[in-house]
């Protein structure tokens, strides 16, 4: 009968026989991957960062722009297999959904009815197709339908340190490619343009205007300029120093959250050295301030932070001040940091339009019509109101942006608790599962920090406008949380941790190579 239906269906089927193929092989993707949750979150942490450079080498490498475009959409796949693992296991064992649950719900509810029905809710938004709507729905909306998936996936520590890892990785690639980017800018531009050619993938897989923004054809750097002083600000993989700022003050916070807990190892503190000036290079003044928060966060009293390991960091962090402010002095970065009134200014300006344009449109203007997925639609007509919250509004209305601002100051709330909470049942295990919990906590712990450094820097931008970053913060964000979910025992809701214990008894070994 499979062979039937399926002469049947490619027979007679009005989709194009390719469209339908790619279909029924993403399709088997995603249930492969979701027999394996971790797996695609370790593709959205690790690929997405560097998906732009491999297309277009693939495509560089002679494969079909019919076969390279659809290849793209890899990580609306894994973001597929992680829903569907998740919807597996909560109806599987059903947990009462708590706060933060219901907050996300609804402002993913709120986001579908824009999608489906804008002209219910925004009168006259008939301008923008549906798959314009989607673009903005996958860049404002899915990165919280994943944090949702991934907390649920309630994840076993062992898995949660692969995921983490693999975010420590990634921001790694990132600051090293950045500070090679700074050191030889020429050689990294030639390397793109040249050797990947990544212009040419743009312009014909993407159909993206190779001069958008005032980028030049062959040139993927990014230039500033203060008081008539030209610099590069490195993009890196991202090819954007705004994004390459979030995600990597983003690992900068966990990593400094692990070296204050005294889990730092030799290659932490590279990575925290490579993440620290690749963050400078980008001259990205909300990238530092969200570092700077995270930090600050780090060394105050928490459980799980000695004094004298907070101590410790402290002066190391001095002893590096002493010779880091003068090396950036040297170099002009001080330029940037120093004040720039034309920017100061125009991000002055875009809030006070955003404000404005949220005063006359409480239900929004509908999806795509803001930063990120508005610029892409339409450039011109796009409000960009340098405000993460701001953002969210403008296009989703007062309601939505109420839920979201609720959600991102419940999250660590809730983390906190979960945190906390570790401190009543210390004894309750053995020393190999009482280890390896510390460890998932310590990097929790600085997912929390890092992540509210970067709701603290979305009052100046949106850092959660790029999928890089929204994406694998919030993919890992939602991880850590389910793991805490899991060692809690689910008690605002859910499943009992010694069921859970009990089916997954791997969960709770010493996780690999240590922190």
């Amino acid at each position: 009968m499979v062979p039937v239906g399926i002469f049947v269906l490619i027979r007679f089927s009005p989709v194009p026989l390719e469209l339908l193929v790619a279909g029924v092989l993403g399709a088997g993707v995603v249930m492969l991957m979701a027999r394996r949750p971790r797996v695609p979150l370790v593709a959205v942490v690790v690929g997405l960062p560097l998906s732009q450079l491999a297309l277009a080498a693939l495509y560089r490498l002679g494969t079909p722009r019919d076969f390279v475009r659809p290849l793209g959409q890899w990580k609306e796949a894994a973001v597929a297999a992680v829903v569907l693992a998740a919807l597996v296991r909560f109806r599987r064992e059903r947990p009462r959904l708590d706060m933060v649950d219901k907050l996300a719900l609804g402002y993913v509810a709120i986001g579908v009815l824009y999608l489906a029905l804008p002209a219910l809710l925004v009168l006259g938004d008939t301008e923008r197709t549906l798959a314009q709507r989607g673009l903005g729905f996958r860049s404002d909306v899915l990165y919280v339908v994943l944090f949702l998936a991934a907390r649920h996936l309630r994840l076993s520590g062992r898995q949660l340190a692969t995921v983490l890892k693999a975010l420590l990785l990634a921001v790694a690639v990132v600051a090293g490619i950045g500070i090679f980017e700074w050191l030889e800018s020429d050689t990294w531009n030639r390397v793109v343009t040249k050797g990947f050619e990544l212009p040419r993938y743009r312009v014909e897989v993407l159909g993206v205007d190779p001069l958008a923004e005032g980028r030049r054809l062959y040139d993927v750097r990014v230039y500033g300029a203060v008081g008539g002083r030209q610099f590069v600000r490195v993009g890196s993989v991202l090819f954007d120093h705004l994004a390459t700022a979030f995600v990597l003050a983003f690992g900068l916070g966990v990593v400094v959250e692990l070296l204050v807990r005294g889990r730092g190892r030799p290659w932490i503190l590279l990575g925290a050295g490579l993440a620290t000036a690749a963050l400078f290079f980008t001259q990205t003044r909300a990238g530092l301030l969200a570092a700077a928060v995270a930090v600050v966060l780090a060394v105050r009293p928490m459980r799980g932070r000695s004094r004298a390991n907070r101590l410790r960091f402290i002066l190391a962090l001095a002893g590096v001040a002493v010779f880091a402010v003068p090396a950036i002095i040297g170099a002009g970065l001080s330029d940037r940091f120093a004040g720039d009134e034309v920017s100061d200014s125009l991000h002055l300006e875009s809030f006070t339009n955003g404000l404005a344009t949220l005063a006359r449109n409480p239900l929004g203007l509908g999806l795509a019509t803001s930063a990120g997925a508005g610029q892409r639609v339409n450039a011109g007509a796009a409000v960009i109101a340098e405000n993460q919250y701001l953002q969210i509004g403008i296009q989703l209305g007062v309601p939505a942006m109420v839920l979201y601002v609720g959600l991102v100051v419940g999250v660590p709330r809730l983390l906190r608790r979960r945190l906390g909470a570790r401190g009543d049942d210390d004894d309750d295990h053995g020393d190999d599962r009482q280890g390896a919990q510390d460890q998932a906590d310590s990097a929790a712990a600085g997912v929390r920090v890092a992540f509210i450094g970067l709701c603290v820097s979305g009052m100046f931008l949106q850092p959660f406008v790029d999928f890089s970053v929204s994406w694998v913060v919030w993919a890992v964000l939602g991880a850590c949380l389910g793991r805490l979910d899991a060692a809690a025992g689910d008690r605002d809701g859910g499943e009992p941790a010694g069921r859970a214990a009990s089916r997954t008894p791997s969960s709770d070994a010493r996780l690999p190579g240590g922190w």
